[in-house]
């Protein structure tokens, strides 16, 4: 239930008065059959791997994101855990050198 939470910060953007707002992308939610878990995308290359492999199955568009930093927005960061390949989603950077997380 954490990792929705976080979700919701992220989509919850600036107001858009601006007279060109910028492009939004889908973020899609996958469910992993073999690690029993929901990742989370905006990447179009990540969403074509997921969606051809075996036991990953596209769930929903659970919402539109900014591909690029914008102000009013917080920056949504996800970290693989090594020892098992859980995915955990954060909203401040990871620690720089930390062996537990490949960088996401």
């Amino acid at each position: 239930m954490k990792k929705l939470a976080v979700l919701v910060i992220l989509i919850c953007t600036t107001s858009l008065h601006a007279a060109d707002p910028p492009e939004r992308v889908p973020l899609i939610r996958f469910y992993n059959e073999a690690t029993n878990e929901h990742c989370y995308s905006s990447d179009e290359a990540e969403q074509g791997n997921w969606r051809v492999a075996p036991r990953v199955k596209e769930h929903s568009v659970i919402g539109m994101v900014s591909p690029v930093e914008l102000p009013g927005t917080i920056r949504l960061w996800r970290g693989v855990r090594n020892k098992d390949q859980r995915h955990f989603y954060y909203t401040q950077a990871p620690k720089a050198g930390s062996s537990d997380f490949l960088g996401g």
